[in-house]
């Protein structure tokens, strides 16, 4: 599941650490993306399973509200997201 929220990338997935996407995010947070047919570059911030929170700083303010109220909770229920935004 992915959705754009206040001008970030919003991923899910229940698949959690068998995710391919999820690996790659691990190894390499600085991302390329297509979004509206054009290439666009980011930087992931991955929310897991017993893993702490990350950072949020730098992601625009509603979508750091969502995602530091929203996703830690979320992961306890074995979610696992990545939201994308500027580097």
């Amino acid at each position: 599941m992915a959705t754009v929220f206040d001008g970030c990338v919003f991923v899910s997935t229940l698949r959690g650490a068998r995710s391919q996407w999820v690996r790659n995010l691990r190894a390499r947070r600085e991302v390329r993306y297509w979004l509206g047919g054009q290439a666009r570059r980011g930087r992931a911030r991955l929310f897991a399973p017993g893993a702490p929170p990350p950072p949020t700083e730098g992601l625009p303010p509603f979508a750091r509200a969502v995602a530091d109220a929203l996703l830690p909770p979320a992961t306890l229920f074995g979610w696992t997201f990545a939201v994308i935004g500027p580097d």
